[in-house]
């Protein structure tokens, strides 16, 4: 396969790269060898939106290609943790791959969670490989006015 050199054409790659360096979540790698096929490096950090519908908080994470099976989902003081692995497809013995950008591997992701989160009703969905998480809120204590009584004096 014969292709024209342009010195330009990695220019977007590289500012990719180098945006990917700053917006990529603390202990991610966002680096990739020279074969990421065998690339312990490769990684996948999900992308995620995160709002509140006024019932309820409402995360959404884009899972392309992650299996329900390989989702995990923990509440832990507060943090919500969600774990998950999207592996690379089969390889194929029947010839080579000149080019891989789809990431692949293990992600962490943590939320810190208000504290007015009802823990006990959190539903989380798989569709189409989006992530839906609804994280209810506590219904609010509403003040009451407390009667001060007359003690019989003991």
């Amino acid at each position: 396969m014969l292709t024209v050199w342009d010195p330009f054409a990695d220019l977007s790659r590289i500012q990719r790269q180098f945006e990917k360096s700053f917006f990529a979540p603390r202990g991610h790698s966002t680096s990739r060898s020279a074969s990421p096929v065998n690339s312990p490096l490769a990684s996948f950090v999900p992308a995620v939106d995160v709002h509140d519908d006024g019932q309820a908080l409402v995360l959404t994470a884009e899972l392309p290609g992650v299996k329900r099976e390989d989702v995990q989902i923990e509440l832990d003081a507060n943090v919500l943790t969600l774990k998950g692995e999207r592996k690379l497809a089969a390889q194929t013995d029947e010839g080579r791959y000149h080019r891989i950008e789809r990431a692949h591997g293990s992600f962490v992701r943590q939320f810190q969670l208000p504290s007015n989160v009802d823990g006990t009703q959190i539903d989380a969905q798989l569709t189409d490989g989006v992530l839906t998480i609804k994280l209810p809120k506590k219904q609010e204590q509403k003040s009451r006015k407390i009667e001060v009584k007359v003690g019989d004096g003991n």
